[in-house]
């Protein structure tokens, strides 16, 4: 068994990745922390996302959370090392979230003690640091939140859905059930969650502080039934610290994004995206004045420059390969028509339409007969037609220019 003590400080290479406990190598800081193990070697885990940032962009959401001091928080979900993160929940011991211990805020992950608590978190991701004010009306913040329909926090917390949030608030709930405060349940916007985004909201959010307290639930085996959250800061903030993996481990990376869907500008809910900073006082002169009529489109133009630059380049990247395809294609149409004219086809060109016949013609006839869209016989017949036009086509290409 592999426990600290105090004048133990060497450590063996090892096979971590086959979860060798008999090794020689100190993971537990106690003996109590060992017989943890289990609850935790097979737990399931919430890896955080990034945002996509074109989607982003777009809704003006980049700008929001830059004036939040949260853009790291959807920006810098890294790369973690995954049996590291077990090792570090399995040491979470009470007396690192007790203020008053003289062991707050430091766990012990591998023969070392790292500093973990909120102003860490806040100096890893450069969010900011904000006192505490007087607890938020409960009232206030769901009828913030629903836009004005719903004006009292209902007393069962299940009722609170997330379809009732504003469009700018559910794609907050999208962010926090991810990366802030982790959960499966998506449907649902929970107490603690509400004052979350109503924090956000108002820039009141003291970032690091929930984040230490949610992830110290999870010692000693805590919340058994959830899974593992904050991989990605978790490994970030002890390779801060000059922690070194050792050579035989590997690390995951997420490459799922948070995106915005469609369906968070349908039904019933307030639409308050793209956003807009109502602390920015507008121009004084210029087309768009106070005394200039405001249309519906004006609100898209608080899009980052950035945003339509990148969606832009896209664009015309699409249309120049579109132009590059239709000239391949009218070069090869005029060599189909000399072909039917004269019998003769150019070898380049032959070759390159059978090509183009195998590689986009079949598959494309494979997914219509396996999404039931062709029936057997015409599958049969489709594919004869292809075979026969290619065993044609083969004789009469020659090396003709």
């Amino acid at each position: 068994m592999d426990v600290a003590s105090d004048d133990e400080t060497s450590s063996d290479n090892i096979d971590l990745n086959d979860y060798d406990l008999s090794s020689s190598f100190n993971m537990f800081y106690t003996e109590e922390a060992f017989s943890n193990w289990s609850l935790y070697a097979n737990r399931a885990l919430i890896e955080e996302r990034n945002a996509d940032m074109e989607a982003f962009s777009r809704k003006n959401l980049i700008e929001f959370l830059k004036s939040r001091g949260l853009l790291s928080t959807v920006s810098s979900a890294l790369p973690y090392c995954h049996k590291v993160v077990l090792e570090f929940y399995v040491n979470l011991s009470p007396s690192i979230s007790d203020a008053r211990s003289p062991k707050f805020g430091r766990v012990f992950v591998r023969n070392r003690v790292y500093n973990f608590e909120p102003q860490i978190i806040n100096d890893y991701y450069g969010t900011p640091v904000i006192a505490e004010g007087p607890p938020s009306d409960l009232n206030d913040v769901i009828s913030t939140l629903t836009g004005g329909p719903i004006r009292q926090f209902p007393a069962h917390p299940a009722k609170v859905l997330a379809a009732n949030l504003t469009s700018l608030y559910s794609v907050l709930h999208k962010i926090v059930i991810r990366n802030w405060t982790p959960t499966t349940n998506t449907t649902v916007v929970t107490k603690s969650q509400a004052l979350t985004l109503f924090a956000i909201g108002n820039s009141s959010l003291n970032f690091g502080r929930p984040v230490f307290y949610t992830i110290m639930q999870y010692a000693h085996g805590g919340l058994k039934s959830s899974k593992l959250p904050f991989l990605s800061l978790i490994y970030g903030i002890l390779e801060s610290q000059v922690f070194i993996k050792e050579i035989t481990e590997h690390s995951t990376n997420a490459n799922e994004l948070l995106k915005i869907v469609p369906a968070l500008f349908k039904g019933k809910r307030n639409i308050d995206l793209p956003w807009i900073d109502s602390t920015t006082s507008p121009p004084t002169s210029g087309p768009f004045t106070s005394s200039t009529p405001q249309r519906p489109m004006d609100g898209y133009l608080k899009i980052p420059v950035a945003g339509v630059q990148s969606h832009l380049d896209h664009v015309l990247k699409r249309i120049s390969q579109a132009k590059a395809d239709l000239a391949y294609y009218e070069d090869l149409a005029a060599d189909l028509k000399l072909f039917l004219e004269v019998g003769v086809f150019s070898e380049q060109k032959g070759r390159d339409l059978i090509k183009w016949m195998l590689v986009h013609l079949g598959p494309r006839m494979m997914k219509m007969m396996m999404k039931k869209r062709m029936r057997i016989i015409e599958y049969v017949l489709v594919v004869f037609g292809f075979s026969y036009l290619v065993f044609v086509l083969v004789p009469y290409v020659s090396p003709c220019t």
